[in-house]
């Protein structure tokens, strides 16, 4: 018996290896090997019983050490980047931060793993993540858009990314994939001329939306709508005429440009330059926040390893290495305890760090983070004034 064993598990192991060899995976070949061998080898119902046992074994042995594992791609960024809104886990708190961390991006979602000068868990959605084009792009077939270009991820799967592109009053929305997603902020590059030395005209769109075709003969198109909000149509150059078909070319927005023909009907035709541009920033005021009880706003050192937490207490995160921050130390708390049958009552320094490396200032209100006093070094102490 012992013998046939042996038999049946050389079998399974061979037909197993040779499958990984020359074979695409499928149903379980040795299986049907092994229970063939077992019922030329062996009689009885207990041994038989017995056979069917050990090729099962062999079988999923063969599985996990033989069949390639099934790879799922995922879409993960590594370095400094930004990203709004971030919850650290187990508070309630939304933090602006920029710092080195790992993202990982999963349908509608950013898991952030801080790495300096925070370490932190921490979730937010993609869509506040800041990033960019790794490369120029030519979207759509018509319209380009140049590395360093800002880029609205909308949802992710696996390594297919939804993203928006804002062109000026255009909102262009694309397929990408992650690997063409960049943390690194975009570097100020060169940028084209207002004139466009061919151009014997100009022409403006009417309406909200633009229909740009590929070539004078039509073929690929693509509809242009101006986003509610986003301003003004740019003026376009001519540069070609072919019956009721003009060639343009222009600036949708700071990074991406037009290079298209468009139907004579759907624009306004000038011989000269009439070039408006709205502000589309707008007016921005100063604002402040203020601690009860504060007894020192300035400069500090924050100690490596210090725990930072949030309003509650709840420690989310710590410093990778020591730091200069702006902190706020209130005097508003207090601690008390018994001694000797006699209730003793004292102040409590709270520190609330109101910068730190690695998160966005918040000018209209507090970041919510907290450390304790024992971690800090205050630069000009109350008491040194």
């Amino acid at each position: 018996m012992e013998a046939a064993e042996r038999r049946v598990k050389s079998a399974a192991r061979d037909a197993g290896l040779q499958r990984g060899r020359n074979e695409p995976a499928g149903p379980s070949r040795e299986l049907v090997c092994a229970r063939n061998f077992c019922r030329m080898q062996l009689s009885g119902r207990p041994m038989r019983a017995r056979c069917l046992v050990v090729v099962i074994a062999l079988v999923a042995l063969g599985a996990a050490g033989l069949l390639p594992a099934p790879s799922h791609a995922q879409c993960e960024l590594t370095g400094r980047g930004q990203a709004d809104a971030v919850r650290p886990a187990g508070t309630e708190l939304a933090l602006d931060v920029d710092e080195e961390a790992l993202f990982r991006l999963d349908r509608d979602r950013v898991r952030v793993s801080g790495l300096s000068p925070i370490v932190f868990e921490g979730e937010g959605r993609v869509v506040d993540l800041h990033l960019s084009l790794t490369a120029e792009r030519r979207l759509l077939g018509i319209v380009t858009a140049r590395a360093g270009t800002d880029v609205t991820v909308m949802g992710v799967r696996g390594d297919r990314v939804a993203a928006r592109i804002d062109g000026g009053p255009v909102r262009l929305h694309v397929n990408l994939r992650c690997s063409d997603l960049s943390l690194e902020e975009p570097a100020a590059g060169a940028t084209d001329d207002d004139d466009d030395e061919t151009a014997d005209a100009w022409a403006r769109v009417r309406g909200d939306m633009l229909t740009v075709f590929a070539s004078a003969h039509g073929g690929r198109s693509v509809t242009l709508r101006r986003a509610s909000g986003r301003g003004a149509w740019p003026t376009l150059a001519v540069v070609e005429r072919r019956g009721d078909r003009l060639h343009v070319r222009g600036a949708l927005g700071a990074d991406v440009t037009v290079d298209a023909w468009v139907a004579r009907e759907s624009v306004r035709v000038s011989s000269e330059w009439s070039e408006s541009i709205p502000d589309l920033m707008g007016a921005t005021g100063g604002c402040g926040h203020r601690y009860a009880g504060e007894s020192y706003r300035g400069a500090a050192t924050l100690a490596a390893g210090t725990a930072l937490e949030d309003e509650r207490g709840r420690v989310w995160g710590h410093l990778a290495t020591a730091l200069e921050a702006s902190v706020v130390v209130s005097t508003l708390g207090t601690a008390t305890r018994n001694e000797g049958g006699q209730t003793i009552t004292r102040r409590v320094e709270t520190v609330w760090v109101d910068r730190l490396p690695g998160l966005v200032d918040q000018p209209c209100r507090g970041l919510g983070v907290r450390v304790a006093r024992s971690a800090v070094t205050l630069r000009d102490p109350p008491g040194d004034r």
